[in-house]
């Protein structure tokens, strides 16, 4: 039997019919209150006040603040210790993979919605 058939049973099949897709990476605020700010510092103006279990869209990141995008679609600054990360699947059928190749070997697949801890 493959390692792959060894890990889900009857599954191959499905991974070799499923398409390559995107994560996006979801940050959730994890303060009472949290400003969102124009630029990566405490001195610049603040767009947003955020409340705990709120989420935002990171976009990239800068020493430790992270890029995000608001629901509203305004975007803006974020201290790093001010949220929680987690990436939530938005595609159909995301391949987790054994190592960073796009040759490896799928573990498993994900579904749309599913979130992965860190």
């Amino acid at each position: 039997m493959s390692k792959l058939g060894s890990l889900l049973p009857g599954s191959a099949l499905l991974f070799l019919l499923l398409q390559p897709v995107l994560a996006g990476t979801v940050l959730m605020i994890n303060r009472n209150e949290v400003r969102i700010r124009a630029d990566a510092t405490v001195q610049s103006a603040r767009i947003a006040t955020l409340r705990q279990g709120d989420e935002i869209e990171q976009l990239g990141r800068k020493n430790e603040w992270f890029q995000v995008r608001l629901s509203d679609g305004r975007e803006g600054w974020v201290n790093a210790l001010l949220v929680q990360e987690r990436l939530v699947v938005t595609g159909v059928g995301v391949r987790i993979r054994h190592d960073g190749a796009s040759g490896s070997l799928a573990l498993v697949v994900t579904v749309k919605g599913q979130e992965l801890g860190k």
